[in-house]
This record gives structure tokens, sequence and C-alpha cells, in this order.
């Protein structure tokens, strides 16, 4: 049978968070939150856009886990404008 190939991506990625999902909830983290993380380990300045863009966010969503968790007010990311 031949999948698509965005179905195989979703395929790999799954198998890949099989092994990490253990590793980050160990750390209270949801993937999403991961995924902000990582992104903001290599590059701390950054544009919000940017933030989305890499972590493969939407906007909404990634407004939501910044407010949530007060990252804002710690400093760690804010919003330009």
């Amino acid at each position: 049978m031949h999948d698509s190939l965005t179905i195989a991506l979703l395929q790999a990625r799954e198998a890949a968070m099989t092994y990490f999902r253990p590793i980050v909830k160990s750390h209270n983290l949801t993937d999403q939150q991961w995924r902000i993380v990582r992104i903001l380990a290599d590059s701390p300045s950054m544009d919000f856009h940017d933030l989305a863009f890499r972590t493969c966010i939407l906007r909404p969503s990634l407004t939501g886990n910044i407010d949530a968790h007060g990252a804002g007010r710690a400093g760690v990311a804010t919003k330009a404008g």
C-alpha cells in the first residue's frame, strides 16, 4: 500500500514522539511547551511570528501557552507591538 507523504511524515513524527514524550512529560511539559523551550534554548531572542513558525504552533495557541505559564511576565517571551 502506498501512503501519502503527509501520512508517512505524521507516522515518523509519532514514532519519534513515542520515545521523547515520556521524557517531556517527566518535566511536566506538553509537546507544544517542549517545542517552545527547545527553540528558545537555541535562539533566546526572536520575533513572536518567527517563534510560531519555527515551533509549528499557530499564534493563538502560542499566545495561550505563553500567557498560561507566565512566560511573558518572567521575561522568557514577549510580544512586540
